[in-house]
Parts: C-alpha cells; sequence; structure tokens
C-alpha cells in the first residue's frame, strides 16, 4: 500500500514528509531530499505541493522542516520593515543547526544512506552551507534562485552541487552566476537555465498557467531527481 504523507517530527523538529505514490515496496527507503524553504516557510501549500512532485519523480521522500520555527514572514500581520531582524533572527548561527538536526535524524531514525538538501531562495544558503566540511552532512546540495550568497561562499562546498536558475533574478543575477561557475571551475558543479521567462522564486511559486514557467518548474524537477541518481552513484 502507498505509505500516507503529512506532518511528523525529525530531530526534534516539525516536518512534512511527502511520500512518492508508489508503493512501499518500490521506491527508494534509503534516498531522501530535504527542502530548505524560502521564507514563507513549510506550511505553504506551493511548497508541499512541488514536494509531492520531486517525490513522484525521484522515487523517494522529500522532507520539509519547519527550520523557521513557525516563525514565517510575510503573514498578513507581517510589516515588511521587519524583514531585517527577521534575516537576523533566522541567520548563520541559528538556521544551520536546525537544518543539521533533520539530517541526522534522517540518517539515524530512517536509516537514509543518500541525502541532499533542496534550498529555494532564503533557504538556497542553508542547502549550500550544508555541504561544507571535511565530512560534509549531506551527499549533494541543490539550490534554486538562492538569496544571499555571494560567489565566494560556493568556494566552500564539498560535495556536488546543482543550480536551478532564473532568468530575472536580482538575487542571484547573471554576474554572480558567471563569477560562480570561474572560481569553482573544479568543483562538481551543474548549472541549469536560466530557464526563459521566469523569475526569482519560480520553482517554488511559479505558476504553471505560463508554460515556460510551467516548463522551468518541470525541468527543475527532472534535474533534481537526475541529481539524486548521479550523487548515489557516485
Amino acid at each position: 500500500m502507498t505509505e500516507l504523507s503529512g506532518e511528523i517530527v525529525i530531530g526534534g523538529l516539525d516536518t512534512y514528509v511527502a511520500y512518492p505514490t508508489q508503493t512501499s515496496d518500490t521506491y527508494n527507503k534509503d534516498r531522501a531530499i530535504v527542502f530548505a524553504t524560502d521564507i514563507f516557510g513549510w506550511k505553504l501549500d506551493q511548497a508541499r505541493e512541488i514536494a509531492h512532485r520531486v517525490a513522484n519523480k525521484s522515487h523517494c521522500r522529500v522532507f520539509i522542516p519547519d527550520i523557521i520555527l513557525n516563525d514565517e514572514a510575510l503573514k498578513p500581520t507581517f510589516d515588511r520593515s521587519e524583514l531585517a531582524p527577521w534575516f537576523e533572527k533566522h541567520g548563520d548561527v541559528q538556521t544551520p543547526p536546525l537544518l543539521s538536526k533533520v539530517i541526522q535524524g534522517l540518517r539515524k531514525e530512517e536509516s537514509i544512506k543518500v541525502l541532499i538538501t533542496a534550498g529555494f531562495c532564503w533557504g538556497g544558503r542553508y542547502s549550500l552551507l550544508s555541504s561544507y566540511g571535511e565530512v560534509p552532512i549531506v551527499n549533494g546540495f541543490a539550490v534554486a534562485h538562492p538569496s544571499r550568497t555571494v560567489a565566494n561562499d560556493y568556494l566552500h562546498a564539498n560535495t556536488p552541487g546543482l543550480f536551478l536558475l532564473a532568468e530575472t533574478d536580482s538575487s542571484f543575477p547573471t554576474e554572480v552566476v558567471e563569477q560562480v561557475k570561474t572560481l569553482c571551475k573544479d568543483k562538481d558543479f551543474t548549472f541549469c537555465g536560466p530557464y526563459l521567462s521566469t523569475q526569482h522564486g519560480y520553482a517554488i511559486r511559479g505558476s504553471d498557467e505560463d508554460p515556460l514557467v510551467a516548463f522551468a518548474r518541470h525541468d527543475s524537477i527532472e534535474q533534481l531527481a537526475k541529481f539524486l541518481d548521479y550523487v548515489a552513484n557516485k
């Protein structure tokens, strides 16, 4: 029978898990993808919908942990002037340990052997940081239209990386992408895009009503699944 998706606790954090529609006998139980969301958080309907699409394509579970501790930005009562202090509350001191708890929990509790992170916008930085260290806690990282990173940040990655690029993206513009390609030419990085007619946020919050955006989102999911296979076979 197909196992049920829903909210669970992993590593002490509330987490949404999306199961593939394949039966429990056919999906890869020793693989997982962990989403590091944008500032809209783990409960965003679009994030969960994409998680299910990724789970079906990659034949493994996708986990969306609450790494912002139920403090989603841009709620109806959220004032944009609060963004700067929000970023301070959810920065490099606070966020990586939370993501690490979930990853270590999956390794221990679910016996996951091959694990990649996929970070969107704000979460892209923390997907990248998960690849740091002499012995990274992940097998690979992916970023989709990341924000709050500079080219030099990618020099410290110690795993393969996948970049899903928007055509119009002030947070990760073409000049920064080219700097990353030059600085990290010896790293095992794959660049997809930039996808025509896409803007920052397309992978999570883009509309499939635009055929070009729909193609970009579909292909990004395909590339993420291929990337998981790639790191699993290294």
